[in-house]
């Protein structure tokens, strides 16, 4: 069986494709952190512990990172529209329970099935390799990193307002209305693109399949470099919650302009990275430079925190203190979205079939990897303002070992790429 689309206009289906692509990467992103200014708030309302809260975040990454396998394999068997369509009415549905319901053990399973529908999210990468050239992904790749990068930002702006307008419940009826939307759009405008034959399943085709996306060591490099550093964004907006409000004093909406103000960094540094790679730097040199700067960033605030409150006389006003704090979280920021660009950029290089298994197992690897990393920052949960920052120094290290061992001796061709 072919899917073909004979009559489509091709810039109008280009023009759709990204559209959606953006959408559907965009949603489950605003589920996220619109609510995280509101999770001292939720911890209050349900009764629960700051740690307990937390946990709605990591049940969420977990969610994903299961649906990304599923809907990936499902998109090559019945096509990518009504996979997509499936994924969002699952979210839509799941956000509106989520408002109502009061039990916090029901909620957690509608967040897991809400991040679960959200997940479709990873047929975007599939989209735009059905549709665009190799030359056309690399420039939407860097134009999609700087918008999706800025959307935790506008998502816990819009969810500090709400909840200091109304109730954190609210930002599930915002969520409700974005998925509806884009479902009416996504089932009056975008056809099946996916052109080759569709995938016959099998236990052996599967097998096949599955063993060659494994084999990629590629994949499973950059997969666990992204999912290291994404570990550090999210986590900014969970335990960076209690760290900056509780910790630190600062209000909800103070709050939100750090994730914002980070967010808009880590958009600056997707434009420094395409510029660097453009003006013929290797590929090394980028996240090697997005290394130095995430390293700087977070030694720095260890160094200063510890100096500041564990001698005798503190050396710095809390202000200055703070102001510094949040000065070197966005430069991380910028330093981080170096590191990871070229990794989303070259991630699916060595696959040529069954696209949307490779992407959902790479989607799998990294989002694993920031679900454990983002649970592991609940299990050392404490009241010290040092946890935060030696934990991502923590992590550091092991990208650090990442790039040094595996980018510069078992893929010398990668490091010497240029995008």
């Amino acid at each position: 069986m072919q899917a073909a689309h004979k009559s489509v206009d091709w810039t109008t289906l280009k023009k759709t494709c990204f559209t959606v692509s953006l959408a559907i990467v965009l949603l489950p992103l605003l589920a996220e952190s619109i609510y995280a200014p509101g999770l001292p708030v939720l911890a209050s309302n349900f009764n629960i512990s700051e740690a307990h809260a937390g946990q709605t975040i990591s049940i969420y990454l977990f969610g994903y990172s299961v649906g990304v396998v599923v809907w990936g394999y499902i998109s090559d068997i019945i096509g990518r529209r009504y996979t997509i369509m499936t994924g969002v009415v699952l979210f839509l549905w799941a956000s509106i329970t989520c408002y109502a319901t009061q039990a916090f053990s029901l909620f957690l399973m509608l967040r897991w099935c809400q991040a679960f529908g959200g997940a479709v999210a990873t047929l975007s990468q599939t989209l735009t390799r059905d549709v665009f050239n190799q030359q056309e992904r690399l420039e939407l790749s860097s134009i999609m990193g700087m918008i999706i990068s800025i959307a935790p930002g506008v998502g816990t702006v819009l969810g500090g307002v709400i909840v200091n307008m109304s109730h954190w419940r609210d930002t599930f009826i915002l969520l409700s209305v974005l998925a509806a939307g884009l479902l009416w759009f996504i089932t009056q405008r975008l056809p099946e693109t996916k052109r080759d034959a569709f995938f016959k399943p099998s236990w052996v085709n599967i097998n096949d399949a599955t063993r060659g996306i494994l084999q990629d060591g590629q994949l499973w490099l950059n997969g666990a470099i992204i999912g290291l550093g994404l570990g550090i964004f999210y986590i900014v907006m969970t335990e960076g919650a209690f760290f900056y409000i509780l910790r630190l004093g600062l209000t909800r909406m103070q709050f939100s302009y750090v994730v914002a103000a980070s967010a808009v960094s880590y958009a600056m540094g997707c434009k420094l990275c395409q510029t660097l790679l453009r003006y013929g730097h290797q590929v090394k040199t980028a996240m090697g430079i997005g290394l130095i700067l995430l390293s700087f960033a977070y030694v720095s605030q260890v160094m200063l925190l510890y100096l500041n409150g564990y001698t005798d006389t503190a050396l710095l006003p809390i202000q200055v203190v703070c102001s510094t704090i949040v000065g070197l979280a966005v430069l991380g920021s910028l330093g981080l979205s170096c590191l990871l660009t070229p990794c989303f950029a070259l991630g699916l290089e060595g696959q040529k079939s069954n696209i949307g298994m490779a992407a959902s197992w790479f989607s799998l690897i990294y989002n694993l990897i920031n679900a454990m990393i983002n649970s592991g920052m609940n299990v050392i949960h404490s009241h010290s303002l040092l946890t935060m920052p030696l934990y991502f120094c923590s992590i550091i290290v092991i990208i650090a070992f990442i790039y040094i061992r595996y980018i510069l001796m078992v893929h010398p061709k990668l490091c010497h790429r240029r995008v």
